[in-house]
């Protein structure tokens, strides 16, 4: 099984832990729909995959494709998986290696998709805190 770990907002909960105590808490929610969102838009799907080799007579199993999940490991921690067994030769490890070769170029890596969402998690983060978290500290 190969985990991608979401903990970019760490920095962000540290600074409120010091300041306020645990808030990892309060943000679990929006970190939990923007893991969702990732998901749904960026992993999970067939229409994530790339068009088949010129002459490829290989059939499809989609099996990749709908394998993805995602899971709490703490409040504001979560991670990306897939438990198909061939998931890192074709959309690399945990840190983007060991797409085999006949793959690269051609499909995604996971590791690259997850992170290009960083941005989005830290705009979610800045609403929730401008507009949501004082009312529920």
């Amino acid at each position: 099984m190969i985990v991608w770990r979401v903990d970019g907002t760490q920095k962000v909960i540290d600074f409120f832990h010091r300041q306020l105590g645990d808030f990892s808490k309060f943000t679990d929610r929006e970190v939990n729909q923007w893991a969702r969102t990732v998901l749904l838009t960026q992993l999970y799907g067939q229409d994530k995959y790339p068009a088949p080799p010129p002459r490829s007579k290989y059939v499809r199993t989609f099996r990749l494709a709908t394998g993805w999940k995602f899971r709490r490991v703490k409040p504001s921690v979560y991670v990306f998986f897939n438990l198909t067994p061939y998931t890192v030769y074709v959309v690399g490890d945990a840190v983007g290696g060991r797409q085999a070769w006949m793959h690269a170029g051609r499909w995604f890596i996971a590791y690259e998709r997850i992170n290009e969402q960083g941005e989005k998690l830290e705009d979610r983060l800045a609403l929730f805190l401008d507009t949501k978290a004082a009312y529920q500290i």
